[in-house]
């Protein structure tokens, strides 16, 4: 899609320069891309759980996130799982995204499919492959489909430890406090 910007609306543009790469074409800018950094939790408790993160990885590559970084993966007990349920692998990516907040989660939901996992109505069962989409920029979702800044993420040491090794400074939208600090918080 392509959006013209008429010069003479000054806000537009420093909020464009901003976020956004455009180039000059007479007195508009052509808008053609506009990327947003983005945050994933990873996490599994079946099968190959590495194989697992290396697929959404791979795929998350092919379907159009770009500058890809993934944490150390660690091992966390099942949190609010069913009973007898295998120990997770959790980690965080962290990317840059041109589309839009619902298409990325679609995108998750894709990547989990394809990895086997069904879903068959029990809460926090047992997966080959959980996608949750925790950040977006410094933006707030609250639709019914997708929440963010992801409603559990700062009470989860397994989250925000990753997370907070590839982007300790990063603004969590609503608490105005850095993921670094809502970890060291947590761990109190």
């Amino acid at each position: 899609m392509t959006a013209y910007i008429d010069l003479s609306d000054m806000a537009v543009i420093k909020l464009l320069k901003r976020t956004a790469e455009f180039i000059l074409e007479d007195d508009y800018f052509r808008f053609f891309t506009m990327k947003k950094k983005v945050a994933i939790a990873l996490g599994s408790n079946l099968g190959d759980r590495k194989g697992y993160f290396d697929f959404a990885l791979k795929r998350l590559a092919e379907e159009g996130l770009e500058d890809l970084r993934m944490a150390q993966i660690l091992e966390s007990e099942p949190v609010d799982c069913p009973e007898n349920s295998d120990v997770y692998l959790n980690s965080v990516a962290v990317a840059c995204w041109s589309g839009e907040a619902l298409d990325l989660l679609r995108l998750c939901l894709k990547i989990e499919k394809e990895a086997g996992r069904e879903r068959s109505g029990l809460v926090n069962e047992s997966r080959f492959l959980d996608l949750d989409v925790l950040l977006i920029e410094d933006e707030n979702y609250d639709m019914s489909e997708l929440i963010v800044p992801h409603p559990r993420m700062c009470e989860r040491d397994f989250v925000l430890g990753p997370l907070a090794e590839l982007e300790p400074d990063w603004i969590i939208p609503g608490s105005d406090k850095k993921v670094s600090e809502v970890l060291e918080g947590l761990e109190r």
